[in-house]
């Protein structure tokens, strides 16, 4: 479908095999320093093998500006619907088109927004708030609220000369470790840039997450859920971890 765009127009198609290679450019422009790099996901989402109906947008010109991965038949009773992921380069025109799309094609009521994990990584549910600031404004003008959030830390392989065994342990009830990927983000810009966040102002709450089981670096996933989360989360700072960025997922009511 074609969606007008000033004097200019966006299309939205289905995504198709030949898509592939700049999809995974566009996901790779979104992802922040550390995170594994995407890989086979992409296909799988493209493929439709993760479950996920992909849409992609494109400019007259045909240059791809975005992409979004929606899934019917969610919740408890299977009415509901989810913008699982999307991906744009903080392109404003392309969140807009596609959270149109979005909504005009997925059920009105019990909708949710990166409830699950996207094509970046099997380990992150959410959207980076401080490095996606125009899809989360976007997302909340469409009605879109905060539903859970996690902050996202990352130990630098520097910290890890230390064993695991010699290295502070945190024990929580869940937690998510992936090795920490080399290299920077690919996109650009001041907008771009990862912010850090105050802990000791952030509405956080008990921590689960600890030092990896590879002592070549790695992440640690933290659930923000009640109070608490403080003392945790300075437990993983002194065990070398540095903020990544918080991430959150979002319901529409």
């Amino acid at each position: 479908m074609d969606v007008p765009r000033g004097r200019r127009t966006l299309w939205v198609r289905p995504a198709e095999a030949q898509d592939l290679a700049e999809l995974a450019e566009l996901v790779e422009a979104d992802r922040l320093p550390g995170l594994p790099a995407p890989s086979r996901r992409i296909e799988a989402a493209v493929s439709g093998a993760a479950g996920h109906t992909v849409l992609v947008a494109r400019d007259g010109s045909g240059r791809l500006l975005g992409a979004t991965g929606l899934r019917r038949g969610v919740g408890q009773d299977g009415t509901g619907g989810s913008i699982a992921w999307l991906h744009c380069r903080e392109h404003p025109s392309a969140v807009a088109v596609l959270l149109r799309v979005a909504l005009e094609r997925l059920p009105p009521s019990a909708l949710n927004a990166f409830d699950e994990p996207g094509p970046l990584s099997p380990y992150l549910p959410g959207l980076p708030v401080n490095d996606r600031p125009v899809t989360y404004q976007a997302l909340h003008d469409a009605g879109f609220r905060t539903r859970h959030q996690w902050l996202c830390l990352q130990r630098p392989a520097r910290f890890d000369e230390r064993t695991p065994e010699e290295a502070p342990a945190v024990h929580a009830p869940r937690a998510h470790h992936v090795p920490a990927a080399a290299g920077t983000r690919a996109g650009t810009g001041p907008a771009r840039r990862p912010q850090r966040t105050d802990l000791r102002a952030a509405p956080v709450g008990p921590a689960a997450g600890g030092p990896p089981d590879d002592p070549t670096g790695g992440m640690a996933l933290v659930d923000l859920l009640s109070p608490g989360a403080s003392r945790r989360c300075h437990r993983l700072q002194q065990a070398g971890y540095e903020e990544v960025d918080l991430f959150h997922s979002l319901t529409r009511p």
